[in-house]
């Protein structure tokens, strides 16, 4: 988990960032519930202080609220490339597992086979950077 910010944004500097910074500037977040609430743990008191500017489903649009100056959006790494936007891990750190499935001996569509590769070639990114947190 981490936060995407413009790259011309003053936490755009830091490498890590925390509650408290983020308490101050307006927050774009999962309109998921159960992600709230695993937010809100982490945030612990500042929660409550938190300016929400919106809520996202998809993180193509969480990024596009950012370059338009919504807010800072809290997303997990997808290992996009967004020349104009940077991503910030959060410290503490905040893991959430994930699963991708499908019938076994299913031969999958190009596309599909494209996007599971493209799943696993981002783990391997991820984890190579020693980033895991």
């Amino acid at each position: 988990w981490g936060v995407l910010v413009r790259a011309d944004a003053p936490l755009a500097a830091q490498e890590r960032v925390g509650p408290e910074d983020l308490a101050q500037i307006p927050l774009i977040i999962s309109g998921r519930e159960s992600v709230q609430q695993e937010l809100a743990s982490w945030f612990r008191e500042y929660w409550e202080k938190l300016e929400i500017a919106a809520t996202f489903n998809l993180g193509l649009n969480a990024a596009n609220m950012v370059r338009c100056g919504v807010g800072a959006a809290l997303t997990f790494v997808l290992n996009l490339a967004f020349e104009d936007l940077r991503f910030l891990p959060l410290s503490p750190p905040i893991e959430t597992g994930t699963v991708l499935v499908w019938k076994k001996d299913t031969v999958l569509t190009p596309v599909a086979e494209a996007f599971r590769q493209h799943i696993k070639n981002a783990e391997q990114t991820f984890l190579s950077q020693d980033n895991r947190h």
